[in-house]
């Protein structure tokens, strides 16, 4: 067994985690939808179709349509696990701000630079507490220049990204690793 395909059976995205009505392949085993928690595939409990009335409570997509964030947590499952490649822009293979620009261009049609530098000068600049999903959180590893790095925000202080280790993964800003090397986090409005 691969890392990446260890990684698909465990992985859930921030935003499915609130509350999003999933399934991709069921590669997202804990987030809700009628094949996966609640009785027979196929079949929705009236449990289920309570949780998922409410796509996304306000506090998570405030600013965001549900039905957009339901997509970029969709498109978003469908990269994880995906092997780190540099210059990389497909599932066979992406590199951090590769991942960054298919993933917009899935989700919202909308083409972005193709670095972390070129991402980092457009959009709006966000403070971290009022992120959303979809928002660019950008990271340097050394003391001088722009960005070296680049994820998206799921929500709840984690971000998907592409690691040059583990491929395709979600993190958590809480990581004193990512913390200490976190620098900004910008909106790209579609």
């Amino acid at each position: 067994m691969t890392a990446a395909s260890a990684l698909r059976g465990r992985a859930v995205c921030a935003a499915c985690a609130a509350g999003a009505a999933l399934v991709v392949a069921g590669l997202i085993p804990g987030c809700l939808s009628s094949t996966t928690r609640y009785g027979h595939p196929g079949e929705e409990s009236a449990v289920q179709k309570e949780r998922l009335a409410p796509l996304f409570d306000t506090s998570l997509a405030a600013g965001r349509r549900a039905p957009d964030t339901l997509r970029l947590c969709k498109v978003l499952a469908s990269y994880l696990g995906t092997p780190y490649l540099y210059g990389g822009m497909s599932h066979d293979g992406v590199d951090c701000s590769g991942l960054v620009c298919l993933v917009f261009r899935e989700t919202w049609n909308m083409r972005l630079p193709r670095s972390a530098t070129g991402m980092v000068q457009v959009g709006t600049a966000v403070p971290l507490d009022s992120a959303q999903p979809g928002d660019l959180v950008f990271f340097r590893w050394g003391y001088f220049g722009g960005p070296d790095h680049v994820g998206i925000y799921t929500g709840a202080g984690r971000f998907v990204h592409a690691s040059t280790r583990l491929g395709v993964i979600e993190s958590t800003l809480a990581d004193n690793y990512y913390g200490l090397h976190f620098i900004a986090m910008r909106r790209m409005e579609p």
